[in-house]
């Protein structure tokens, strides 16, 4: 699903710039 890709690569964002 392109929407749960969608949310795993927001979460990653989030916890790069979280870092």
């Amino acid at each position: 699903e392109a929407a749960r890709q969608l949310g795993i690569t927001r979460k990653t964002l989030l916890a790069k710039l979280s870092r």
